[in-house]
This record gives C-alpha cells, structure tokens and sequence, in this order.
C-alpha cells in the first residue's frame, strides 16, 4: 500500500506478493471508486507488477484499495488510500491595489490538480468580463490585458476563475483609475 494519499494526477505503483503463489499467477487490482478497476497479475513471489493508476477527473476525491485474488476471495492490501480531484489549492495575481486607467497587462496563476481542458480566468467589472483567458496548467501563469477605462469615475476590477460552474474571486478586487480631466 502506498505511503499517503494517491495524487490527483495519478501515479503507478508497484505491488509485490511473497509466498508460494500458482503457477498461473494472482489477479491483483487497484479498485477504484467510481471508475474501473486497473488489474495485473503476479506471475512469482517477490516479482512486481505495475499498476497506474489514473488521473482523477472529477471534482470529487476517490477511494483506491489494492487488493489480490486468493482463491476466489478478493482481499484488500493494507489501508483504503484517498485520490483527491481537481482543486484548486493557491489562486494569485500580480497587479497592484491600483492600477492605471489606461488598463495594463497582469498575469493569474492557479495552482492545484486542474481539469485537462483548463479553467477559465477572467478580468470584470460590475459582473462584465473585461478580458478573459485559460489557465492550461497547475503553476502557469495566463496574461490577462486589462482594457483602459473610458469613465471618469474608478472602478473596481476582480480577477476570477471559474469553478464547477461559478466564478470565484482571486484576492480582493483592485481599483482602475477613472480618465483624469482635462
């Protein structure tokens, strides 16, 4: 059994069995909930297999118990380990509490198990997006071009990632300078 919890990535795993086994071998498996089983067999004692297990792809976290089949009867190896899902675990930008009214570029980074497709980030103001992007990869960052603001007035701009559906602030939002009167 593996030492802590499996990462949401995935990793393979080597499992060894001891003793005098069949000629024919034993299946082993890594059961997984809520998805299929990843099955090998142990062809002598000491000799390991390889099981890789893959990435979670879901919100939710996933239970993973190895197991062997001794005469019929699957019989778990060691504890239940825990595969977590996507998370997000650090969300950050880089622009200052002001920022100029003719806009600027500001990069956001997430950092955590993300889906293949990405997430979606973006730039708004009063609920409309400013500039949008993608964040491809746990510790990349994306650019976002924050337009320049065509009010007099300040406005508040916040940096968001979209998460199972709803839009979720980066840090507090920052202020854009309103055009300086001439």
């Amino acid at each position: 059994t593996p030492a802590g919890d499996i990462p949401g990535e995935g990793k393979t795993y080597s499992l060894t069995l001891t003793g005098t086994l069949p000629s024919a071998g034993v299946e082993v498996r890594a059961n997984i909930s809520g998805a299929n089983s990843v099955t090998g067999k142990v062809t002598a004692s000491g000799a390991a297999v390889s099981l890789v297990i893959p990435a979670n792809a879901s919100y939710s976290s996933r239970t993973v118990t190895f197991e062997y089949n001794w005469n019929g009867t699957w019989t778990r190896i060691g504890n239940s380990r825990t595969q977590q899902g996507y998370s997000v675990s650090n969300a950050t930008h880089n622009a200052p509490t002001t920022i100029p009214g003719q806009g600027g570029t500001y990069s956001v980074t997430l950092t955590g198990v993300l889906p293949a497709a990405g997430v979606e980030v973006r730039a708004q103001s009063g609920g409309t997006a400013l500039v949008t992007g993608k964040v491809t990869a746990s510790g990349t960052a994306v650019s976002l071009a924050v337009p320049a603001t065509a009010s007099y007035s300040s406005r508040t701009v916040v940096f968001e990632y979209k998460w199972e559906g709803n839009w979720v602030s980066i840090a507090s939002g920052v202020q854009e300078i309103g055009r300086a009167h001439v």
